[in-house]
């Protein structure tokens, strides 16, 4: 079995090397879902960019494009952010898919 080297999340599910994993029509909107939960929790946190980045051991700049959507979130530094939120990837995705319903 080969070793899983780049995974990411975006519209069109979870890409892991040069495989895509559609994950069906309820979650196509999942990827925008998660960025917009994760705004809202750096903003319940009153968080800048900045201190995200910070916390998170993550550039400002990225944090800044992934958080506006102008680049998809590296599947390592989604869990980096996430943690930095005080949540797991579980908590976010059930938040992020209340924002779907």
């Amino acid at each position: 079995m080969q070793a899983c080297n780049y995974t990411y999340l975006d519209s069109e599910g979870v890409h892991r090397d040069d495989i895509v994993v559609h994950m069906g029509t309820y979650t196509d909107k999942l990827p925008a879902a998660t960025v917009e939960q994760l705004q809202a929790e750096r903003g319940g946190k009153r968080l800048t960019y900045k201190q995200l980045a910070e916390i998170s051991g993550l550039k400002e700049q990225s944090v800044m494009r992934y958080l506006t959507g102008k680049r998809d979130i590296p599947l390592h530094e989604l869990i980096a952010m996430t943690e930095a939120l005080g949540l797991t990837l579980g908590e976010l995705f059930e938040r992020a898919t209340q924002r779907i319903k």
